[in-house]
């Protein structure tokens, strides 16, 4: 038993370092004047009239030449003012947009895949460029993504995204855990094993999404938008997955305030894992739970019977977490987190357990509807 610790640990604190290090060689791209590529935004919303102002007020403000990019809006059986919003916007301001309405007889049963389907047919651009409706976007995103692509090459791109604004102890705990995700995913992408990213901002080259045939192959899981289309690029062309680490393009969306939404939100990022095709998620996938299990194991070995070798594991594992976590921090601009750390090593372990458990429901809530895992 001695031994599985050692071993175990010695791995993870292996792949920690590695991920600090490719963290901090993701090279960074200068932001063209003039990026030559088109671009058509695609956001599917539901019941948002509360953040679509502000996502609104930040597309107007885009400092890429409104000739190179259009939006294409998908109403998803919206039932608040959403709609109106958007189309009054559309008005009054020079933006290229149009709004389209889910098709709920498209043999997909994920409603946002539904939508990007149909947004696709009717894109533009070569690269479609992904949001969502309760986002916020720096003026420089669509300029940071379209330098980035002709800079690189990438058919699948993905980029940060952050939890802001972040007041309550909650808040923060969550905006905390969420950068590990981020920083781990950028640092798998930068192995060619890409594992996560988020659908609040990717983008990708068109011709390729049709080439793989979109969502097919996981069209019938709810979830998963962003993460099983990022492993079906990654299949097909390993090298051409990439992650923009620039801060020209850090999108930023909302922590949840209650703790039934954040339970719901969790419960459907836990539950996608079992339906990964590709090995190597699966596999980072096992070893988190199976660390965090040992960690839960050490916690209460260190409470009853600690001895030096429980605290040299502990005091390591917290070192080599927290390194990773001042450079993933640090790029994010929300360096002051850093004081909730010991709080998240604490209680990491408990909740990576809590939520393998819960994951096994086969049905969550989200956006007022329940979808089956």
């Amino acid at each position: 038993m001695f031994w599985i610790f050692i071993v175990s640990f010695s791995i993870y604190f292996i792949v920690v370092i590695l991920f600090s290090v490719i963290w901090v060689t993701i090279p960074s791209y200068k932001l063209l004047q003039q990026p030559n590529s088109t671009l058509t935004v695609v956001i599917v919303f539901r019941n948002e009239a509360f953040h679509l102002p502000f996502l609104l007020a930040d597309l107007e403000k885009q400092t890429l030449d409104r000739k190179s990019w259009d939006i294409i809006f998908v109403n998803d059986f919206s039932e608040d003012d959403s709609l109106f919003i958007i189309n009054n916007f559309l008005k009054n301001h020079s933006i290229q947009a149009e709004i389209i309405s889910n098709n709920i007889l498209l043999e997909i049963a994920s409603p946002k895949k539904r939508g990007i389907s149909q947004a696709i047919k009717r894109a533009k651009g070569e690269l479609i460029v992904c949001t969502d409706a309760d986002c916020r976007l720096p003026s420089t995103w669509l300029q940071g993504i379209a330098s980035f692509y002709e800079q690189t090459h990438a058919y699948f791109i993905s980029s940060p995204v952050r939890f802001f604004p972040i007041i309550s102890v909650f808040e923060k705990i969550q905006a905390l855990e969420f950068s590990t995700l981020i920083g781990s995913g950028a640092a798998c992408i930068g192995l060619h094993r890409p594992t996560m990213c988020n659908g609040a901002n990717i983008a990708y080259k068109k011709s390729i999404f049709e080439e793989l045939q979109g969502f097919t192959g996981s069209e019938n899981v709810a979830s998963g938008d962003d993460e099983f289309l990022m492993h079906k690029f990654a299949k097909a062309y390993p090298q051409k997955v990439k992650f923009n680490k620039s801060e020209e393009v850090v999108v930023s969306t909302s922590p949840h305030t209650n703790l039934k939404s954040f339970f719901e939100q969790r419960k459907r990022w836990a539950s996608k894992w079992e339906h990964y095709k590709n090995w190597s998620p699966k596999l980072l996938a096992v070893f988190i739970f199976f660390i965090n299990i040992l960690a839960v194991f050490i916690y209460f070995s260190a409470f009853w019977n600690a001895n030096n070798i429980i605290w040299l594991l502990i005091g390591l594992k917290f070192s080599v977490e927290f390194v990773f976590l001042i450079l993933i921090l640090y790029s994010l601009k929300q360096i002051r987190l850093l004081w909730w750390v010991p709080i998240l090593f604490v209680l990491y372990p408990f909740y990576v357990l809590i939520f393998a458990l819960i994951s096994r429901k086969k049905n969550y809530i989200w956006k007022g509807r329940k979808h089956a895992v």
